[in-house]
């Protein structure tokens, strides 16, 4: 038989799961930067949105996601050999996000260029709805390289597999 200690025992951790549930889903709710982002280059999809427990952009789409033998592209030009095995897919670009303004429009994060394997200080704005500017930059804003991306309407009914490019539905305003 269940005593009364057991029974409040009981009552407690479920009140406590029930609070942890709530809490995590009051901190789930999406920012105005989350969704499907085309790069400038026009060579990628990167996600901005909960990710492994962070909030952060990885990329979901690289255009040549297949090398020359028909295997996925690893992150060759990171300057870390022990990560050089890492598949470009899913690889998070965009790390440490933090909101900078009260709106949410503004936030500040840490940025990996796949492409020369550097990490960067960043600023991303939403200048609108469908519109991210990205800025990188070493030390300070001034010493650094601006980037424009475009939302990308979300694929229906496509898989995620490797390959050619899906269409690319951007949308405009």
């Amino acid at each position: 038989m269940a005593t009364s200690g057991d029974r409040m025992a009981r009552v407690a951790r479920f009140l406590i799961a029930v609070v942890g549930i709530w809490l995590l889903a009051c901190g789930a709710h999406a920012s105005p930067i989350d969704g499907l982002w085309l790069v400038q280059e026009k060579d990628a999809h990167v996600r901005i949105g909960l990710f492994r427990g962070a909030h952060n952009g990885r990329i979901v789409w690289v255009r040549d996601s297949l090398d020359t033998q028909g295997r996925l592209r690893h992150d060759t030009k990171n300057p870390d050999a022990a990560l050089r095995g890492r598949l470009m897919r899913n690889l998070v670009m965009v790390s440490d996000l933090a909101p900078t303004s009260a709106d949410s429009t503004q936030w500040k994060a840490r940025v990996y260029d796949p492409r020369n394997g550097h990490t960067y200080a960043a600023h991303l704005t939403l200048e609108s709805p469908d519109r991210l500017k990205l800025r990188g930059y070493v030390g300070i804003s001034l010493f650094g390289r601006t980037a424009h991306w475009t939302r990308v309407a979300e694929p229906v009914g496509q898989d995620s597999k490797p390959g050619p490019a899906p269409a690319l539905h951007t949308t405009t305003h």
